[in-house]
């Protein structure tokens, strides 16, 4: 249904059911109000002089986007760690359930997503009991997409003396395939001890 342009009323004019009904209520029912079927939802026109589709509210967290013709929610997941995660390290990626570190819960976050998704990791701080070690943060990505971690969207502290500590954030660009995946924080030491502090992952679906 689209909105009619109402006819011009003349003197006399009888009001007949079906110029009502046209004219009137089927003009009323391409207005938001009566699209709209729960509070939050968004109404949007779906061609010329048409009001008549609705977006449902969108889950928490989330932000709006578009398709290039309609509106969509896009979301958002995040997981702070809360704990200060150390182990016994490896040149490897592996999960915070690994080698002990921390309370052996991973950092981890579930979303559906489209073809891409805007990922941003870090850490309050970085560090190893191994002078001129290196500590490294990166993610993996399971479920419709499997990707390992990887050195080049890493985050990389090299201590300079024992234990000296370092806080790291970056964004990444995850190239994914489309449904739900699952992003989880991982880390590695090349020597020493390592210690991370309040890690964090947050993906925004794009």
């Amino acid at each position: 249904m689209t909105w009619t342009n109402p006819d011009t009323a003349t003197t006399g004019q009888v009001v007949t059911a079906a110029f009502w009904n046209a004219q009137v209520r089927d003009n009323l029912l391409e207005t938001a109000a009566a699209t709209a079927q729960a509070a939050g939802d968004l109404v949007y026109a779906d061609a010329a002089n048409s009001m008549g589709s609705r977006l449902a509210i969108g889950s928490v967290p989330g932000i709006l986007a578009t398709t290039g013709s309609a509106p969509v929610w896009r979301s958002v997941a995040q997981l702070v760690g809360d704990a200060s995660y150390s182990g016994a390290g490896t040149a490897s990626f592996e999960d915070f359930t690994a080698n002990g570190w921390g309370t052996g819960t991973d950092v981890t976050v579930t979303v559906t997503t489209g073809t891409r998704a805007l990922v941003w990791y870090g850490a309050r701080s970085l560090a190893t009991t191994t002078a001129g070690a290196v500590v490294q943060l990166s993610y993996r990505v399971s479920g419709a997409t499997t990707t390992a971690s990887s050195v080049g969207w890493g985050i990389l502290h090299e201590s300079g003396a024992a234990s000296d500590q370092d806080g790291f954030g970056r964004a990444h660009m995850a190239v994914l395939t489309a449904g739900s995946n699952t992003f989880t924080l991982q880390g590695l030491a090349s020597a020493g001890t390592p210690t991370v502090l309040f890690p964090y992952i947050i993906v925004m679906a794009l």
